[in-house]
């Protein structure tokens, strides 16, 4: 019995990992989003809107 109980146990553990990892992978994703569009916010600070993103392309010469 007690080796039952210990496989349940093990199952638990695994399952709950499991969805653990699953909850955090859209977390992770947009985290490292995030970091990797630092370098754009040079260009295109966040505040900027979308005529100013523009206007920096057509005068761009």
């Amino acid at each position: 019995m007690p080796e039952n109980s210990r496989m349940l146990q093990d199952e638990l553990l695994f399952q709950r990992a499991t969805q653990a990892y699953l909850w955090a992978l859209p977390a992770i994703s947009i985290w490292v989003l995030d970091a990797n569009s630092k370098p754009a916010d040079l260009l295109f600070p966040r505040d900027a809107s979308y005529f100013d993103m523009m206007s920096r392309f057509i005068d761009s010469e």
